[in-house]
């Protein structure tokens, strides 16, 4: 095998390795399901049930679409996913990391994480508004650098509510 090749498993295997460690830490089993579920989703970032059960249907033919919910809500319940609910599109989820906002695409519907500290915004709003805020979910809905490109593309209409 190559010296890529090498590198490309060492990586694969660290992934694993941390995947296993995680769902442990968990207090979960470290089922080849699971590490596969966890392995499509971070491979994908953001990826919804259909395309997700397509992608493990081709290692295990024999997996239920109600095992793969089961694992899928399993894993969320013990915040090791989150599940991104973006208006006009599927449910998606991705592996739940540090605070991030969410960049969409009109066009394309590629989601990018950005990691942007918006401590201060969320304190001022609790502190001026006497509320508490438990979760936080921010998108932000544009063109990605590719479809600025393209001339055809037109940022189709999701629903969003302007900010400002």
């Amino acid at each position: 095998m190559c010296t890529l090749g090498n590198t490309i498993e060492k990586r694969k295997g660290e992934v694993l390795t941390s995947f296993k460690t995680l769902l442990q830490e968990h207090g979960l089993k470290a089922t080849l399901q699971r590490l596969a579920i966890l392995e499509e989703i971070h491979k994908h970032g953001h990826i919804d049930v259909e395309m997700l059960f397509a992608s493990l249907q081709k290692h295990f033919p024999t997996l239920a679409l109600g095992t793969l919910y089961r694992n899928l809500n399993e894993l969320s319940q013990k915040g090791i996913l989150t599940e991104v609910t973006l208006p006009g599109q599927k449910h998606k989820y991705e592996i739940r990391k540090a605070p991030h906002v969410h960049l969409i695409c009109e066009q394309c519907g590629k989601i990018e994480d950005k990691t942007i500290n918006l401590d201060d915004v969320i304190t001022r709003l609790e502190e001026e508004n006497h509320y508490k805020i438990n979760c936080k979910a921010v998108s932000f809905y544009g063109l990605c650098e590719a479809c600025q490109k393209d001339p055809s593309a037109v940022a189709k209409k999701i629903p969003c509510s302007p900010l400002f």
